[in-house]
């Protein structure tokens, strides 16, 4: 594509000229009328019936989303949100009647938020080497008009040479006659090139032609603003007529006019998928009222559900859902006229991975052998509360064991046997039934004794022959090789009544080789023994963004010695893939992994995974989740082994991590503070919730374009965001246990480690007048202080003036074995501080430079492991500062590190998923996978578990799939 930018000057004065001629009814413009458009639409309510917009002149359109005009002050106008509205003239771009030749598109227009690829109306496709049609609208903060001809089969871009005003209405034409392509902004020439010829060059298929919004069959970029009207015409408008057309409205408009909010409730919304074909929405009001909520496809809102008892805690159901389609949604609060709609979001069910339920009508007769199979399931999911992630039925016979299992729960069950004529007749029973597929699955073994299977997988391990014959089958040690680390459970037994009674003394014998603790109780259910699996020896946890509270990039992992990835195998892979996140740029929070779980980010998404096996837990889509920019701030999220903690708005919401329901909502603590603040740092330790008070948009959302790479030494993206004041509340109940306010923190540096909580405050006045969390101001770095509170009191222990390098690129803290140590990256270099936790009182300092100035070679998080200060490429001795290596493992693309006892896993050999041994200094990766732009691959739970992060990569041939690598030689479990 081609850019141009400077007007020629001739024409500059005509302008005014033509404005001039036009408002004194001068001959000029009389002897030229002005053409009429073809297709011309106003956006006011005359012109609206329902979801259709009754075009002037030309075909009608269709409005997308919750469309809504806009009134009061100024001309009526159509809101675009930015997220759901647009308006559809027609899919079919080629039967539209568009010109071919000679072309005018005016538009007036009030943009709120720029965007990259901005769309005002247009008919367009910009798909690699397919760049046809054309585009009226806005690249970041100009207007733009761009189009395709015959004569060169690429766009060219048409940038103003002023930048618009976010706020302000303006008139906006761009013009081409044949031979010059131009374009005006309020009746003046922006920008012209006279490089293109011939007629315009549509696409060869068809594309999208609309109003409000950048749309081909890749990208679907809404505006978020105020649009009034919208004209296209079949000739080139001369600069009179474009002035004319400009002062002739130019008065109706107001200087300012800002697109007035939807109604926001007080929490929430948030969906939760309940089955394959529903999902459930839940929100929070502050005064009683009735659940509304209108919702529907293809960007409508034409069905509604309600509940019209009136309540402040609300939950309604769609139901009836189609699979792998969008929905939009709102909730309305209020009766009658007093409606007040909410935000139009959406949900997208190809993200609802709710397992299938199994058919209904068992395969199996109906007798005395389906009662006790059904006893046995019943008892068993019962004693393990195991009803997600896989189950193994050890032994499977005929399958009837494992179909009850599955018809009574979500797992996928795998039946396993040695009898082939077994094995072939169970399929073929319940693939008659339909109950045979992706949950309930069948397969011959040469051995039992030997499994040709994957260690550590197994949620649940159960054994058809043991209730059918009594007999013990295969080897225990081989049932506890597969059996799930932390919390899988193998159960085996039988109900009472079973004709061919089990041994107690025999199942105890079984077992007996393992060395594995089992309980054999017989009750008058019959007898049952049950084993846990404890942990994995040296499984770590990552409960926060970087490790633990402490920030040291390290979470207690030995990874069974593995220091490569010749070491590792894989041990699952599949959901998410990569259209569950956000583009891999914008360097989103990191996943967390605690109690064998693991959890993801995508876009204002989570997931919950098994972490041995991949296995889906749950899902929520949560529109106000997302946060980026992590090296500029702290991540919205923390885990212990019960709950995920995640700071939405101005709240910290309580999940189970089970099953994803919301347990409790802990608010801010109430202080004094100007506009409405949001949660913004947030850690768990202990018995504690620690978080800190920020000002109402501090934190960074925007995903899409250059400036949200966060790549800058400068500029924009590279502010550090920062909070008012930092306090504890208890994690069981959200009571608030202490709050400390005195000077700005920021976030990237707070960490809780040896019983105390540490930051670096600024108490510069300039920069505690700020009206905003995001602080870019050079002042950040004066009157500094480094402060340690106890964790458990607040009470400050100590505090540190200091004076460090300005982290004008990044700025963080960490800490390990009663040190602190503060990076600052600015000028090309790195430079270490270390401080004594105890004290506060300054040990060692050291510097070197960048290993680059882009692809965050310039903002590396150090890693703390053992004695060792990791911080690309150098290692240093925690305790002296002494230069230990400069040959860290060389990192190729953007991402960070992180540390186990023996090895530093980071982006490294050709952009791939690399290890570096500590200690030989040697590097390993896996062939075509890569991690995020910044943290997405963490060592936990006795593994490396890497969910899917590099989606939208212009830089490789990825595998785009999550994937889970568990040691080949995997220890035991812990006493």
């Amino acid at each position: 594509m081609r850019f141009a930018f400077k007007p020629p000057a001739a024409p500059k004065l005509l302008p005014l000229i033509a404005a001039a001629l036009w408002l004194c009814g001068g001959g000029a413009l009389a002897e030229a009328p002005l053409p009429r458009p073809i297709h011309h639409w106003l956006f006011e309510h005359a012109r609206l019936d329902g979801t259709v917009v009754k075009a002037v002149r030309g075909p009608d359109a269709r409005l997308l989303g919750a469309a809504r005009l806009a009134t009061g002050k100024g001309p009526e106008a159509l809101v675009l949100d930015g997220g759901s509205v647009s308006v559809l003239v027609t899919d079919k771009s080629s039967a539209a009647g568009l010109p071919t030749r000679d072309l005018s598109v005016e538009a007036w227009v009030m943009v709120e938020k720029p965007l990259t690829w901005g769309g005002i109306v247009g008919a367009v496709r910009d798909n690699g080497a397919d760049e046809t049609g054309w585009v009226l609208g806005c690249r970041d903060s100009r207007f733009s008009f761009a189009l395709a001809t015959t004569d060169n089969a690429r766009l060219t871009y048409l940038t103003a040479e002023s930048e618009f005003q976010p706020g302000h209405w303006y008139h906006v034409v761009g013009t081409y006659d044949g031979r010059e392509h131009r374009l005006y902004v309020n009746g003046k020439l922006e920008a012209a090139d006279r490089a293109r010829h011939g007629d315009l060059l549509y696409p060869p298929t068809d594309t999208f032609y609309e109003l409000g919004a950048y749309h081909d069959p890749d990208e679907h970029f809404r505006m978020t603003g105020l649009l009034h009207e919208v004209a296209v015409y079949d000739v080139a408008l001369t600069a009179a007529q474009v002035a004319g057309r400009c002062a002739a409205k130019r008065a109706r408009f107001p200087a300012t006019q800002l697109r007035p909010e939807p109604f926001r409730v007080a929490l929430g919304p948030y969906v939760q998928f309940d089955a394959p074909d529903r999902a459930s929405i839940y929100w929070e009001t502050a005064h009683s009222s009735p659940s509304v909520l209108e919702y529907g496809v293809g960007g409508r809102l034409d069905r509604r559900v309600r509940n019209d008892r009136a309540k402040t805690v609300h939950k309604l159901t769609l139901t009836g859902l189609e699979p792998r389609t969008e929905y939009a949604y709102r909730v309305v609060v209020g009766k009658g006229s007093q409606e007040k709609p909410g935000r139009t979001l959406s949900l997208d069910t190809a993200f609802n991975y709710t397992p299938a339920p199994l058919a209904a009508r068992s395969p199996y007769p109906n007798d005395a052998r389906a009662r006790l199979f059904a006893a046995a399931a019943e008892r068993i999911l019962r004693e393990t509360g195991l009803t997600k992630g896989y189950c193994l039925d050890y032994g499977c016979g005929n399958g009837q064991l494992a179909y009850e299992l599955a018809k009574r729960s979500d797992l996928t069950v795998v039946g396993i046997d040695e009898d082939a004529a077994k094995v072939a007749e169970a399929r073929r029973l319940l693939q008659k039934a339909g109950a045979y597929g992706t949950r309930l699955t069948l397969r011959r073994v040469p051995s039992l004794a030997t499994l040709p299977i994957t260690s550590c997988f197994a949620n649940l391990i159960v054994s058809s022959e043991m209730v059918a014959t009594g007999q013990c089958v295969g080897s225990a040690a081989e049932v506890l090789r597969v059996l799930r680390p932390g919390g899988g459970a193998a159960c085996f037994g039988q109900p009472a009544g079973a004709p061919r009674r089990l041994a107690e003394s025999a199942l105890a014998e079984w077992f007996k080789p393992t060395g594995a603790k089992c309980t054999v109780a017989r009750s008058k259910d019959g007898l049952w023994a049950k084993s846990i699996r404890g942990p994995l020896k040296g499984a770590g946890q990552w409960t926060h963004q970087y490790g633990r509270p402490d920030n040291s990039s390290y979470g207690g992992e030995a990874l069974g010695g593995a220091t490569g990835t010749g070491d590792l195998q894989v041990q699952w892979f599949g959901r998410p893939g990569a259209d569950f996140g956000i583009d891999r740029n914008p360097r989103m929070p990191a996943p967390l992994a605690a109690n064998g779980r693991l959890f993801h980010q995508g876009m204002n998404r989570i997931i919950a995974l098994d972490a041995y096996n991949g296995a889906v837990l749950w899902t929520l889509e949560i529109p106000d989740l997302r946060r980026v920019n992590m090296p500029r701030d702290a991540s919205n999220w923390c885990a212990d082994r019960d709950h995920l903690y995640v700071a939405i708005r101005d709240r910290c919401w309580v999940l189970d991590a089970a099953t994803g329901k919301r347990a409790l909502t802990c608010a801010l603590p109430g202080l004094p503070q100007r506009g409405s603040p949001e949660w913004g740092y947030i850690a768990a330790a202990g018995d504690k919730l620690y978080g800190t008070s920020a000002k109402r948009g501090s934190s960074f959302i925007d995903f899409w374009g250059g400036s949200a790479w966060y790549d800058g030494s400068s500029g924009p993206g590279s502010e550090k965001v920062c909070s008012d004041s930092l306090f504890a509340c208890a994690k069981d109940t959200g009571k608030s246990a202490w709050t400390y306010r005195n000077g700005v923190i920021l976030n990237a540096t707070l960490a809780v480690g040896g019983g105390r909580a540490y930051f670096v405050e600024s108490r510069n006045a300039d920069v505690k007048a700020l009206d905003t969390g995001r602080v870019g101001s050079e002042k950040l770095w004066l009157d500094q202080y480094l402060v340690a509170l106890e964790a458990a009191s607040g009470k400050k222990l100590w505090e540190q003036p200091i004076d460090t390098a300005d982290g004008t690129v990044v700025f963080y803290l960490a800490y390990a074995k009663e040190h602190v140590v503060i990076v600052s990256s600015t000028a090309g270099k790195y430079h270490l501080y270390a401080y004594s936790a105890g004290t506060g009182q300054p040990q060692w300092q050291a510097d070197h430079p960048w290993p680059s100035d882009n692809h965050s070679g310039h903002m590396q998080h150090p890693v703390l492991v053992g004695d060792r200060v990791f911080l690309e490429p150098c290692g240093y001795n925690l305790t002296t500062g002494k230069l230990i290596t400069t040959k860290m493992g060389r990192r190729e693309g953007c991402a960070t590190y992180t540390g186990t006892d023996s090895a530093l896993i980071y982006r490294g050999q050709n952009r791939r998923i690399s290890m570096w041994d500590q200690q030989a200094e040697t590097v390993s990766s896996w062939l075509n996978l890569r991690p995020s732009c910044w943290l997405s691959t963490i060592p936990a739970a006795g593994m490396v578990l890497s969910p899917e992060g590099g989606g939208g990569c212009s830089c490789g041939n990825w595998i785009e799939t999550s994937l889970g690598f568990l040691p080949k030689q995997a220890e035991g479990e812990t006493q």
